[in-house]
């Protein structure tokens, strides 16, 4: 994966972040807020894991990796922080 490619990635992921509110309600109810920070962290656990995985198979420097990963950790601590605080959907906690 080249430079341009987690570029592109990571522009696509903060665009649809901060898209994500306007496609539903005005205010979003606290639940669907909820499903789509959580579906948020799911796509970035899942890019954060190809990242490693293009560095491992030489597509990517240490150097493109590293800025890549910082860029996906620090969304990641922000929407894992918002899920922390972030109302209980019930029927979430029914899944197992």
């Amino acid at each position: 994966m080249s430079a341009e490619l987690v570029a592109l990635m990571l522009m696509m992921l903060a665009l649809g972040a901060s898209l994500l509110p306007l496609l539903g309600q005005e205010t979003p109810a606290p639940a669907s807020e909820t499903a789509g920070l959580s579906a948020e962290k799911d796509a970035l656990v899942r890019a954060l894991r190809d990242l490693d995985m293009d560095l491992a198979l030489g597509r990517l420097t240490e150097e493109e990796h590293a800025a890549a990963r910082d860029a996906l950790e620090t969304r990641a601590v922000s929407v894992m922080a918002q899920l922390d605080v972030a109302p209980v959907d019930p029927s979430a906690e029914t899944r197992g």
